[in-house]
C-alpha cells in the first residue's frame, strides 16, 4: 500500500477539504497543461485519483442540473441533453453567468467526492489524489496535505487547446485568461512538474515525484 512521507502529511482531518480521514494530494495546472497525462500515470502506478471535472460531467447528467440549465441557460439544453460546447463558451465568456454556474454546481461536489471516496477508503489506501483544475483560483490550497501543479509553456497550452477542443483561437485565449498565471501557481504549489517535452520525460518526472512524496509501497507500472 502507498502512503505519503510523514513529513507531507500536514493536516488534520477536520482541515482537509470535505474532511478526509486520509491524507489529500492536490493536482493541478493550466488548462491543456498535462494534468489528465499526469494523471493516468498515478493511476498506473496504483495511486487513487480523482477528477474534478468528471464529477461535474456527471453532475451535469442528473436531472437537477438539466432542471436547473433549462430554467436559467435554455440555448445549453436541447432535447434533454446538454449542449457542452455551447456551455462551456458561456462559462468562459460571460464571468456573471459562470458565476451562477459555480454557485449551482460547486456545493453539489461534496456529495459526489464522497461517494466517489468510499473505494479508496474502504481500501485503506494511504492517501488519495483530486485532479482540481481551479484548485487556487478557489482559494481551496489550504485544504490540501500536498499541492503537484503540472506546467506547460502558454504558447503549447494554446496549442493543445485549440486541437484539443476545436474552438476559435479567441475563446481559446478567453479560457485560458480565466486562469491564475501559471507562474503564481507554480508559487503557491509544494511540487512542480514541467511538461514542456516528450510523454516519456513527462512520466519519467512522475515516477521521481513519487520517489520523493511516497513510502512503503511499490510504484511499478500495473497490468490492466
Amino acid at each position: 500500500m502507498n502512503h505519503l512521507k510523514k513529513k507531507y502529511v500536514r493536516l488534520e482531518r477536520k482541515n482537509r477539504l470535505y474532511g478526509l480521514p486520509c491524507p489529500l494530494v492536490g493536482l493541478t495546472g493550466g488548462l491543456c497543461s498535462g494534468k489528465s497525462t499526469v494523471a493516468a500515470f498515478l493511476r498506473k502506478r496504483g495511486i487513487f485519483v480523482i477528477c474534478a471535472d468528471q464529477l461535474v460531467k456527471g453532475l451535469y447528467q442528473t436531472q437537477k442540473a438539466r432542471d436547473f440549465l433549462e430554467a436559467h441557460f435554455p440555448e445549453s439544453v436541447a432535447k434533454g441533453t446538454v449542449d457542452f460546447g455551447h456551455l462551456r463558451e458561456i462559462v468562459f465568456s460571460l464571468p456573471e453567468k459562470r458565476k451562477k454556474i459555480e454557485d449551482f454546481i460547486h456545493p453539489l461536489l461534496a456529495n459526489e467526492f464522497e461517494k466517489e471516496a468510499r473505494v479508496p477508503l474502504k481500501q485503506n489506501q494511504g492517501f488519495i489524489v483530486y485532479d482540481v483544475p481551479l484548485l487556487f483560483e478557489k482559494n481551496l490550497e489550504g485544504q490540501f496535505d500536498h499541492i503537484i501543479c503540472v506546467v506547460a509553456p502558454g504558447k503549447v497550452q494554446l496549442k493543445r487547446l485549440l486541437a484539443r477542443d476545436k474552438i476559435g483561437e479567441d475563446l481559446a485565449t478567453q479560457m485560458l485568461a480565466t486562469q491564475m498565471p501559471l507562474q503564481d501557481k507554480m508559487s503557491l504549489a509544494h511540487s512542480v512538474l514541467m511538461n514542456e517535452s516528450t510523454l516519456e520525460d513527462l512520466e519519467i518526472r512522475v515516477v521521481q515525484l513519487l520517489g520523493n512524496l511516497v513510502t512503503g509501497g511499490r510504484l511499478e507500472e500495473r497490468v490492466p
